[in-house]
C-alpha cells in the first residue's frame, strides 16, 4: 500500500475511525467499533457531515467485503493425525471466521502455538488482530492472547461449531 496514507483516530469509549483518501475529494471512513459493529461512511471533504452515505455493517458482511477487496482465497492445509501436511486445496466450503477473545474466552492467556493445537487441525490460524499494535495482525506468535483480540481462522463450514467450542470452552481441555 505505497502512496496511500490511511489515518487513524482513536476514538475514547467507541473504537477506532480509520480514514483512506478518495479521487473527486471523497473519503472512505471505517468505523470498528470496540463492541465489534463497522461502519463504512462515504464522506464528501466539501460537504457536511449529514450528506455523508453511513453503512452499518455486522462482522459477517465486514469479513465478506475484506475478503472480496483484498481478492482472498483461503487455503488449508490439512493434517493427518500423525502431524503430516497434506495437500493445499482451495474448497469452496471453506469459511473465515474471527474470533473476539473475552474475559471467559478459554484461549485468553495462551500463545497462537497453543491455540493452533487446541484446534487439532479442524482450522488454521491464519492470525490475531490487536488494536493495540500498529500493524494489522499481531506478529508475535508468543504473545499471549488478551481480551480484545480477534483470532482470525480458516475452517470448513462442517466443523464451525467444533472450532468455536475449542475456543470458547475451556471445558474441552483440547
Amino acid at each position: 500500500m505505497t502512496g496511500i496514507e490511511v489515518g487513524a483516530t482513536r476514538l475514547p469509549g467507541v473504537g477506532w475511525r480509520y480514514d483512506i483518501p478518495l479521487a473527486r475529494g471523497m473519503r472512505l471512513l471505517v468505523l470498528v467499533e470496540d463492541r465489534g459493529r463497522r461502519h463504512l461512511v462515504l464522506a464528501d471533504e466539501h460537504g457536511n457531515e449529514e450528506s455523508w452515505l453511513s453503512v452499518p455493517m455486522t462482522e459477517e458482511q465486514s469479513l465478506a467485503v475484506a475478503a472480496l477487496l483484498t481478492g482472498a482465497q483461503v487455503n488449508v492445509v490439512y493434517r493427518d493425525s500423525d502431524g503430516d501436511a497434506g495437500r493445499l486445496v482451495s474448497l469452496p466450503d471453506t469459511l473465515v471466521e474471527s474470533v473476539l477473545v473475552t474475559e471467559s474466552s478459554a484461549i485468553r492467556g495462551l500463545p497462537p502455538s497453543v491455540v493452533t493445537d487446541r484446534l487439532a487441525g479442524q482450522a488454521e490460524l491464519l492470525g490475531v488482530v490487536c488494536d493495540e499494535t500498529p500493524q494489522i495482525l499481531e506478529d508475535d506468535p508468543n504473545r499471549p492472547l488478551q481480551v480484545g483480540d480477534r483470532v482470525v481462522l480458516a475452517a470448513r463450514r462442517t466443523h464451525r461449531a467444533d472450532v468455536l467450542a475449542a475456543l470458547n470452552d475451556a471445558a474441552t481441555g483440547s
